[in-house]
């Protein structure tokens, strides 16, 4: 169901909840390589990870039923899109801890970045569990 053959709130649901998150990989991605791409093999495997991992999301998210009842986290699709979002988040807040390692005197902001990488990630981890209480 495409949102300009069907406009409702659904479409407009499914639109946001499917291109926030691959926007978020895009972006992420893209800002790596900004700041820190040096064109290695340790920035060609983000690239490819990020395309593998925005796939799969793609892939998974566009298959989401929205239902108007409560249960629909339940859903093994949903499961599997989120578990490669989130997957694609924790590598790249890895990638960019490292980097805080390798490079000191950019330590405490690239750290911090990590960190800005990582609280969205929790938030919906903790936000879920309350959710299925």
């Amino acid at each position: 169901m495409l949102t300009a053959e069907n406009p409702g709130g659904d479409a407009i649901a499914r639109f946001i909840l499917t291109f926030y998150p691959a926007w978020t990989i895009y972006f992420e991605t893209q800002r790596y390589a900004n700041v820190l791409g040096t064109d290695d093999v340790i920035h060609r495997t983000w690239v490819l990870v990020a395309m593998m991992t925005m796939e799969g999301y793609i892939g998974k998210a566009s298959a989401i039923p929205l239902h108007t009842e409560d249960q629909w986290f339940s859903d093994a699709t949903v499961r599997s899109a989120t578990a490669f979002w989130l997957s694609m988040r924790l590598i790249h807040a890895a990638i960019i801890g490292i980097a805080g390692v390798r490079l000191s005197k950019f330590r405490l902001c690239l750290w911090l970045w990590s960190t800005h990488v990582l609280v969205p990630m929790f938030i919906y981890l903790v936000s879920r569990r309350y959710a299925e209480c």
